[in-house]
């Protein structure tokens, strides 16, 4: 009974690190995922009307779309053009609007999301990480 009561709390232990470590896997993957389709949907020069140019409302709206299950929302995403030539820092801090981009700039989408561990405070001290993931493309026809 005392070696199946003490060997309990380590499988115990094991378990949930190991679905703690999956969603965490699981969370970064879907993050990367729902950038790069966010710079694939930057791309287009209208939106799905044909009419309509696209804008950086759109863009983020399509990076929120694609990140289903974290609950993003518009202040984790950022859409940031870097001018030809020019260097994007690797926060998104830097960077011209959006409907700014003309061909041969480099479109870089970055987004962060919190995620919340389930023994992260138990086992180290630390009840949440945040993940933050960007993809840049670069812009090969004029808007």
């Amino acid at each position: 009974m005392i070696e199946i009561a003490i060997a309990l709390w380590v499988f115990l232990f094991l378990g949930f690190a190991l679905v703690e470590g999956a969603l965490l896997a699981w969370h970064n993957g879907t993050l990367q995922h729902a950038v790069e389709e966010g710079a694939r949907y930057a791309l287009r020069a209208k939106q799905q009307d044909g009419v309509t140019p696209m804008d950086e409302a759109t863009v983020k709206s399509a990076v929120i779309y694609a990140g289903y299950g974290l609950g993003l929302t518009a202040p984790d995403v950022t859409v940031r053009v870097c001018p030809n030539g020019t260097a994007c820092d690797a926060l998104c801090g830097n960077g011209n609007a959006y409907a700014t981009r003309v061909m041969g700039d480099q479109i870089r989408i970055c987004a962060q999301y919190t995620h919340t561990m389930l023994l992260g405070s138990f086992v180290f001290g630390e009840s949440s990480v945040v993940l933050q993931r960007q993809a840049q493309i670069r812009v090969e026809s004029t808007p």
